[in-house]
């Protein structure tokens, strides 16, 4: 089972390490003799592997830690202050990252594997190098603006599919258009409020509209299986996860056996899924890259919670 550790991170504003006391003793610091001291234990004022991250120490969960974890404690008494801030986490969470896959396709780079996520104040970078040696990096801000960028766009093409499909847009899928259910009027997404407010509307439209029988009727029978399962959006992760939740869910319901006249195969959602980088997957946008087109050849490789993982060939 994997260990809970305790991260401390310096919040200092002068570029000033924090000494914890009172812990050396617990953290593997004494040796030899009477246990003299190896060295103190200090919170550094940067990441010393990559000195555009604040500086963090992850202590081991002693009795010690514990002690000074408590109201009373060093530890305590820092982050009260505002010097540093804590997080219990588990150890499995930084574990090295591993590249499995990676693969050029319709304008994206996909990388698949794991452990591709940095547990703050660590920063995830994603390296492209092309067969003539450049190499380009992305940072997890970097990816995560694309992020936004793909929830948006996947927004507006489920509204306008939905609405096409909903009205027998290159077909007659219904035997009546559903015009209780659709257009969804409401405006299309630009960020990522309007995108929380796009999805939730789409998801309550699409519920009604598939198991919608009357009325023509609509459907020649509901459609039991397409069922939305991620929850009204309220953040960006809950965002993605009901924009590709509604992507899978809306192209099986076109073409669900027995509940339209005619399947709707000209209404697709086409779009790539909005979640532009995740623990297990990274996808690098074509737009983003500088140093040509990725294809055959080229290479990847993650850094991650200070990390290196293998190097991957397309």
């Amino acid at each position: 089972m994997p260990a809970t550790l305790f991260r401390v991170v310096n919040q200092q504003l002068l570029r000033r390490s924090i000494l914890l006391d009172k812990i050396d003793r617990s953290q593997g610091n004494f040796e030899g003799y009477a246990r003299k001291a190896k060295q103190k234990v200090y919170v550094p004022y940067v990441n010393p592997l990559d000195t555009s991250v604040k500086g963090y120490v992850d202590l081991v969960p002693t009795d010690e830690v514990l002690l000074q974890l408590a109201p009373k404690g060093v530890i305590a008494g820092l982050v009260a202050r505002g010097y540093c801030t804590l997080t219990a986490f588990s150890s499995s969470v930084t574990a090295a990252p591993v590249v499995t896959s990676a693969a050029h396709a319709a304008g994206d780079t996909v990388v698949g594997g794991t452990g591709f996520l940095s547990l703050s104040p660590d920063v995830s970078y994603v390296t492209l190098t092309n067969p003539g040696g450049s190499s380009q990096i992305f940072t997890d801000s970097q990816l995560a603006a694309q992020q936004l960028a793909d929830l948006v766009a996947l927004s507006n093409q489920i509204k306008l599919e939905y609405n096409a499909h909903a009205a027998n847009g290159g077909g007659v899928w219904h035997t009546t258009p559903d015009a209780v259910n659709a257009p969804v009027a409401t405006a299309n997404a630009t960020d990522l409020a309007t995108a929380i407010t796009l999805l939730n509307v789409l998801r309550a439209a699409y519920e009604a509209h598939r198991v919608l029988v009357g009325g023509g009727p609509v459907h020649a029978a509901a459609d039991v299986v397409n069922v939305i399962a991620a929850p009204v959006a309220t953040d960006i992760l809950t965002a993605i996860a009901l924009s590709n939740d509604l992507k899978a869910k809306y192209n099986a319901h076109r073409t669900q056996a027995a509940v339209h006249a005619l399947n709707d195969t000209v209404n697709a959602v086409t779009l790539i899924n909005g979640d532009s980088i995740s623990a297990t997957q990274v996808k690098i946008s074509d737009a983003i890259v500088t140093i040509g087109t990725p294809g055959v050849g080229w290479t990847v490789k993650v850094q991650a919670n200070s990390k290196v993982s293998n190097i991957f060939t397309l």
